[in-house]
């Protein structure tokens, strides 16, 4: 079964309410409290008006970004980093003790390049001293 779309709060914001004309709401969560994954998971009913208020969905880019590898990205990896370290799961850690690209890419939930891992690995590294 695929996983459910997630949605990220406009850019720049942890939180942000989703209204509909019915009355009905729902918040969408940069990290989702439930389950620590980036972006929400809310019905399908929220989504027009989610996308049309500036939310995003997980693994795509803000408007007028010029890049991909944003600092909220390198946040979101660097938190995936964390948990999987906490985790110390033998098959989500290569033999350094790093988290493999698979497992970051399905703690995050969304496509991570190797170049990004290592620099959220340095901001990582760079955190504990």
């Amino acid at each position: 079964m695929a996983e459910p779309l997630r949605i990220l709060p406009p850019k720049g914001q942890a939180s942000f309410p989703v209204f509909l004309a019915s009355g009905h709401s729902v918040r969408v969560h940069r990290i989702d409290p439930a389950d620590d994954k980036p972006g929400s998971v809310i019905p399908s009913k929220f989504h027009k008006n989610a996308i049309k208020e500036g939310c995003i969905y997980v693994g795509t880019e803000y408007e007028g970004d010029d890049e991909a590898d944003d600092s909220g990205s390198l946040a979101l990896i660097v938190t995936g980093i964390e948990a999987i370290i906490e985790r110390d799961a033998a098959e989500d850690l290569d033999n350094t003790g790093r988290p493999t690209l698979k497992a970051i890419k399905a703690q995050v939930g969304f496509n991570v390049t190797r170049a990004q891992l290592n620099d959220a690995w340095d901001s990582f590294q760079e955190s504990l001293v």
